[in-house]
């Protein structure tokens, strides 16, 4: 039998480029220049910045005060009330009866309006909650009430509407 030497594990291989000189312009691996440094941090601060700018667009334009939104409550149809709801200034509530004996109980806040208490089966309408925009009327099927709201000001849709 041929006797074979331990493998040491501590024995680097020789890399063929290795035996290359260094080009006169190389920077140590472990530490980067200055300017390096400098530009990174400028771009992580613009970044940072654009970012925290458009969370506050966004968050400014979501917090615009209501002006010229009003909702209208339709049953079967017909259109019982309409309500400015950039006038009201106290919470008050009003009662709809429906025609086949059921009812909502309505609540109309300042610059928002829901349905607070139906005796419809399922619901829906009160887990709507309250509607503050023009995006998604309340619905009640089994009273075949609906409250729409509507801006005075013409708006493009957006890419939610479609």
């Amino acid at each position: 039998m041929k006797h074979v030497p331990p493998y040491n594990i501590q024995q680097k291989k020789k890399n063929p480029c290795s035996s290359l000189p260094a080009p006169p312009n190389a920077l140590p691996e472990d530490r980067p220049p200055a300017i390096l440094k400098r530009r990174a941090l400028f771009l992580s601060a613009f970044v940072f910045l654009l970012c925290l700018l458009s969370c506050l667009t966004i968050f400014l334009r979501r917090r615009q005060p209501s002006a010229g939104l009003t909702a209208r409550i339709y049953q079967d149809g017909q259109l019982i009330k309409t309500i400015d709801l950039h006038t009201v200034t106290q919470p008050y509530t009003i009662p709809i009866l429906a025609p086949d004996g059921g009812s909502n109980l309505i609540e109309v806040r300042p610059g928002a309006i829901g349905i607070i208490d139906a005796d419809c089966p399922d619901k829906l309408c009160v887990l709507t909650g309250f509607a503050d925009s023009t995006l998604l009327p309340i619905v009640c099927l089994p009273h075949r009430l609906v409250i729409q709201l509507s801006t005075d000001r013409q708006t493009m849709p957006d890419g939610i509407s479609y």
